[in-house]
């Protein structure tokens, strides 16, 4: 549902996203980000959970890969283009901690890549 305040709110899952995605950044510049919309809605709004932001996708859907109609504005699918999670997993071959991304291409692909990447940023709220 379309509030009408730059956000909607998904009625399956009772968050609260924000309607335009946010642009390509770095993992603490996407925090920061969720961190600055929470100061402007007095709400806490931060990066989603795997779970979270694949609860978006539908697979039968491609470019992107979202019911239709969709009411969100600039969502980014093409190959490639990525959305960060918060969700975190450890690589150990490279001894590094690994960041959830996911795609909205064409089937809600999700991927662990490196925290030192650049993905879009879409930020979500529990609260209605």
């Amino acid at each position: 549902t379309d509030n009408y305040d730059y956000t909607v709110t998904d009625n399956h899952t009772n968050l609260k996203w924000v309607k335009a995605p946010g642009p390509k950044l770095g993992l603490a510049s996407a925090k920061d980000l969720c961190k600055k919309i929470s100061d402007i809605y007095q709400s806490e709004w931060r990066l989603p959970s795997l779970t979270q932001l694949k609860s978006l996708v539908d697979k039968s859907q491609k470019n992107p890969a979202l019911p239709k109609p969709n009411p969100f504005d600039d969502v980014k699918s093409a190959k490639g283009d990525g959305y960060w999670t918060r969700d975190i997993t450890w690589q150990p071959r490279y001894r590094l901690d690994y960041q959830w991304v996911v795609t909205f291409h064409d089937n809600g692909s999700s991927w662990p890549l490196p925290q030192t990447g650049v993905h879009y940023t879409w930020c979500v709220s529990a609260r209605r």
